[in-house]
């Protein structure tokens, strides 16, 4: 598990909008370690546009981590994140403390999530063409993320295709779709009705 965490110049836990840089820490044998650290900052006098670009940067940045800790998180920042599939965490202080507290939170949260529902997955011919109604499957358990529903399946492998219905993609899609070697083709069935097909990249 990786959890990154906005730090100032001593090492704690900084508000976003305060100097600072980004350290990411991977806990291992030996404890919590930092893995990567790089530069990154916001000024309360950027324009959205601005905000959301360095957002996008620090997103870029954080692969294979979904989960930033700071001292103070501003809400449209956090609403961002949530969005590209990051979970926001305030800490205060030094970070090392508080990180099995918040990797104990996550394992609590991940234990209430349900699986989804057999009800949303169908299945034709041998089994290895899937369909997921993502949007019912979120509709009917608001504590399910599209990554929880869509991952594990992807991850799997196990299938020649599998069709997502849902009303837009989520922000974090393609990128974990290149990762996983999986192409996607989308077609609009209806107004706010979206079809994304994915494939192996080599079919």
């Amino acid at each position: 598990m990786k959890i990154a965490v906005f730090t100032n110049a001593s090492g704690d836990s900084a508000a976003l909008y305060d100097a600072g840089c980004v350290r990411v820490y991977r806990r291992g044998q030996d404890g919590w370690q930092v893995v990567d650290s790089f530069d990154w900052s916001l000024r309360p006098d950027m324009p959205l546009r601005e905000v959301q670009a360095a957002a996008r940067r620090l997103f870029e940045q954080l692969t294979g981590c979904h989960h930033f800790a700071a001292a103070a998180i501003p809400g449209a920042l956090r609403a961002w994140f949530d969005g590209m599939g990051i979970t926001m965490w305030q800490l205060t202080g030094a970070p090392l403390p508080a990180l099995d507290h918040i990797s104990q939170l996550i394992a609590r949260k991940n234990q209430r999530r349900h699986a989804t529902p057999a009800e949303f997955i169908s299945t034709a011919d041998d089994g290895k063409r899937l369909q997921i109604d993502l949007a019912a499957a979120l509709r009917a358990n608001s504590a399910l993320t599209s990554r929880q529903v869509l991952l594990p399946v992807l991850q799997s492998g196990q299938f020649t295709q599998v069709d997502v219905l849902c009303d837009h993609l989520p922000k974090w899609f393609a990128r974990e779709l290149a990762v996983l070697h999986l192409t996607v083709s989308t077609r609009e069935e209806a107004p706010g009705q979206l079809r994304a097909r994915v494939r192996h990249a080599a079919d």
